[in-house]
């Protein structure tokens, strides 16, 4: 019920089916032998499952799965989606950083500015480098640049997902 609260519809329908085959996977093995079921309060582990109830596909209220399988499902999922959202980004800031280091010298940045954001003044990218790099050590990580252009990020990714993918990231 947690996932068809926190994700849209068609996330929650990719999750879910990915939650039930970790879940199949996991009855599997433990059925198979291959992974000892935890145990539960009291100390006592489960009684194994029969063989008719391990090869019978199970509705999927009735599936058991570990939280800590469960959570690294939707960490694997959440992880996932923002790699694919970041995708333009990470070829743009790959195309700016031409010394190929993965950080940017205050020229690359603001060239990468003016491909995700070219409506920024130059006082807006001065301000930006005050706020990544205060001690004007002239380094941007790939980290700084998401949180300074986060905005920015959002909507030009936005943009370019709603397009089927044919919004250009280098605008400008």
């Amino acid at each position: 019920d947690i996932v068809l609260y926190m994700y849209a519809p068609d996330d929650a329908v990719l999750l879910l089916a990915r939650l039930k085959d970790k879940a199949v996977e996991d009855s599997a093995e433990s059925a198979a032998g291959g992974a000892a079921a935890p145990p539960v309060r009291g100390g006592k582990p489960p009684p194994p499952p029969s063989r008719r109830i391990a090869s019978t596909p199970a509705p999927l209220r009735s599936l058991k799965l570990p939280y800590s399988a469960f959570l690294q499902v939707l960490l694997d999922f959440q992880l996932m989606g923002h790699r694919h959202f970041l995708e333009p980004f990470v070829a743009l800031f790959r195309f700016v950083d031409t010394q190929r280091k993965g950080v940017l010298e205050e020229a690359a940045f603001r060239r990468l500015v003016a491909s995700v954001a070219p409506q920024k003044t130059a006082a807006d990218v001065e301000q930006l480098l005050m706020a990544i790099d205060p001690f004007n050590h002239h380094i941007v990580t790939f980290s700084d640049c998401v949180v300074a252009l986060g905005k920015d990020l959002v909507a030009l990714l936005s943009a370019n997902l709603q397009d089927g993918g044919t919004a250009s990231a280098t605008r400008g």
